[in-house]
């Protein structure tokens, strides 16, 4: 049974998101405004939905998902609409108000969607993330250029050259691509999150 104050929490969370998402509209090249720095926590559990395969639900278990910045990861592209997307990934564990998708404890991905513009942000996470849900696992894909969870700050800057800006809040370094739409978040020298808008 569903509590007031998980209703709560759940709608404060939604909130939140689509915040930082009218917020996003604003800056120029995937940058976030000064002072904020939006997905700082890995979403936590509130909404479950049926995750029952449908048989015409693909099966991309199995498959690694290359990130491709400015364009998305494996066959979702930046603008597609949830439907899409879950025709193409299958069921997520979990929703937050048609705002986004959480495949977190099968692929280490969650997606956030404004209505009416489809995907606009793409983030892969490490277990290693501080404070990650115990049941988060890591995203085993890699970019284009060979970067993946756990990569130190001297491969990614091999990899996209010196970032525009960066960072360093807590445990984190984050790293500011805006011309690629990206942010490499590490901690303790190692990639534990990638974040990804389109063009």
């Amino acid at each position: 049974m569903v509590t007031r104050k998980s209703v709560k929490i759940l709608i404060m969370f939604a909130c939140g998101i689509a915040l930082v998402l009218g917020l996003g509209g604003c800056k120029k090249n995937g940058e976030p405004p000064e002072g904020q720095t939006p997905g700082s926590k890995v979403p936590t559990k509130t909404t479950t939905v049926d995750v029952t395969p449908s048989s015409e639900t693909p099966d991309v278990s199995e498959q690694t998902l290359e990130v491709v910045l400015l364009q998305g990861l494996g066959p979702v592209a930046f603008g597609m609409s949830e439907n899409e997307v879950i025709a193409l990934l299958g069921q997520p564990e979990r929703t937050e108000g048609g705002i986004a998708l959480f495949y977190l404890e099968s692929r280490g991905v969650s997606l956030l969607l404004r209505p009416g513009r489809g995907v606009e942000e793409i983030s892969c996470w490490s277990k290693e993330y501080p404070g990650s849900p115990p049941e988060l696992i890591t995203f085993t894909g890699k970019t284009k250029e060979g970067i993946g969870m756990g990569a130190g700050r001297e491969q990614i800057v091999a990899a996209y050259g010196e970032p525009d800006r960066t960072d360093s809040k807590g445990p984190f370094e984050t790293l500011y691509y805006g011309k690629l739409g990206s942010q490499f978040w590490l901690a303790q020298n190692k990639l534990v999150n990638i974040k990804m808008r389109g063009r």
